[in-house]
């Protein structure tokens, strides 16, 4: 009979580990390469104003419990709100759309787009695309002094 001593004990090393194999959480796409310019103080505005019923557009945040729950969303800080949640799920392309579409943003509808393209699956994506709405969000902040 084979000694399974040995191959257990890596075994219970490996399952406590909370590291994938081969060393660190892997980690999207580069999020610091993204640079957005400053917004004109108009365009801030814009992007920290609601938006009207026929404009908004709907995400949706999952729950074990309770399967995926609508959240309608009338600013581009529901947005970044949203998608601060692990749960989201909307489609980045949607958000890219909108951007460009109803908040004529569209140097951060380019960058959304791009991050987009190189996200390898939808999560990611929305990582990428949380990231670079949560730059543009803080530069208007900035500007506007809210």
């Amino acid at each position: 009979m084979a000694d399974l001593s040995d191959s257990s004990d890596n075994m219970a090393a490996d399952t406590n580990s909370l590291e994938p194999a081969g060393g660190s959480t892997p980690q999207p796409a580069e999020l610091s390469e993204v640079v957005l310019s400053e917004p004109s103080e108009e365009l801030a505005k814009r992007l920290l104003t609601k938006v009207g019923f026929k404009e908004r557009i709907i995400g949706y945040r999952a729950n074990w419990s309770t399967g995926p729950m609508q959240v309608t969303l009338y600013s581009f800080r529901d947005a970044v709100s949203l998608l601060s949640n692990e749960n989201a799920r909307i489609s980045p392309a949607l958000l890219a759309s909108w951007m460009r579409e109803v908040y004529k943003d569209t140097e951060l509808a380019d960058k959304m787009e791009t991050a987009i393209e190189q996200g390898k699956s939808d999560k990611e994506k929305l990582e990428l695309v949380s990231h670079i709405m949560e730059q543009r969000l803080d530069q208007c902040i900035k500007i506007i002094g809210e």
